[in-house]
């Protein structure tokens, strides 16, 4: 096999050198060739015993179109999934099959790296959550897959919940695992849930789900604590109990601003801070706000004064001060 290195935590694997090089310069993640369908699985396991956690993809051809009928590419790629952890498959999908395409390579040439990438990109970030075995989404609706009578049939859990992220504050303690959810009104929501909390009553799981508007199946809400606790998404976090600064990145209640390797998000197990709202426009603060200090040095002194506060820290060697508008300094 022959690898292309690249970013981690993910590793796509083909059969052919075109199609990894395509992958490769669609995602920018590891790529290992296999060189073909039959070596699929030996590759497979050779990563996944150099590197027991990561996420493998295997990039399947699509050998629909062969004389005999069956299909060799994706159903080695099938085989591996059902006696592997942590293995997804992607197949490539094609606009216009008149030239009988097969594999990512093929995609690329017909429709271009952007349409490759968009198409990699879905089954990336599915697999970038971690969904533990049996879940999935239909139409944004979290199911899972279940077995009665020898028959399968799909279970609804809950609506618009996925996994984002592990976190741990700055002492790389307290961790905890990071969701995002819709409400019925459509507004989106972080809740992070402590590690602690999983290990608890399935009530201590749920509370701040439902305080945040989660619509779920109560039939199924053992699902839904199993999904919780077995999710194992990619990204790592760094979380922190107070707004302000963490580094270079700025903490708000519902999201941050600045440089981060990784994202910094707050939490806390209480109500909200307050003073954090947004009211208004940018064009209503540039008409009422900004333009009446046109030409007037004392308002634009004190309009940036009150910008300044929390850039303060942003220079450990500046004093305190103050500044007199009205009357001579002591």
């Amino acid at each position: 096999c022959f690898e292309i290195k690249g970013k981690s935590g993910i590793t796509l694997v083909t059969e052919g050198y075109a199609t990894a090089d395509a992958v490769f310069r669609a995602t920018g993640y590891n790529t290992v060739m296999a060189i073909d369908c039959g070596n699929l699985k030996a590759v497979v396991q050779s990563i996944r015993k150099a590197k027991p956690n990561e996420r493998i993809i295997i990039v399947a051809d699509n050998d629909k179109y062969g004389e005999s009928g069956k299909n060799p590419g994706v159903d080695t790629a099938h085989d591996i999934v059902k006696s592997s952890s942590r293995v997804s498959i992607f197949i490539p999908r094609f606009t216009d099959e008149a030239t009988q395409p097969t594999d990512a390579n093929d995609l690329l040439v017909l429709e271009g790296i952007n349409e490759l990438t968009r198409q990699l990109e879905e089954t990336i970030s599915f697999v970038a959550m971690g969904l533990p075995r049996g879940f999935t989404y239909y139409n944004g609706t979290l199911s899972v897959l279940k077995e009665k009578d020898d028959k399968e049939y799909i279970t609804t859990v809950c609506s618009n919940f996925y996994p984002k992220a592990i976190s741990r504050d700055k002492n790389n303690q307290n961790w905890s695992k990071v969701f995002e959810l819709g409400d019925p009104d459509g507004h989106k929501h972080t809740v992070t849930i402590p590690m602690e909390f999983i290990s608890k009553e399935p009530s201590a799981i749920l509370a701040p789900l439902l305080s945040s508007g989660l619509n779920y199946n109560r039939q199924s809400s053992q699902d839904l604590i199993d999904f919780i606790q077995k999710a194992e998404p990619l990204q790592r976090a760094r979380h922190v109990n107070q707004v302000g600064w963490y580094g270079d990145s700025y903490v708000f209640p519902d999201h941050s601003i600045g440089k981060s390797n990784e994202p910094v998000i707050y939490q806390s197990t209480g109500v909200l801070p307050s003073g954090y709202e947004v009211s208004g426009t940018l064009e209503e603060w540039q008409n009422n706000v900004s333009k009446p200090c046109i030409d007037n040095s004392r308002l634009i002194l004190m309009l940036c004064a009150a910008f300044s506060g929390p850039l303060i820290e942003l220079i450990p060697s500046l004093e305190s001060g103050g500044f007199h508008i009205r009357c001579e300094s002591s």
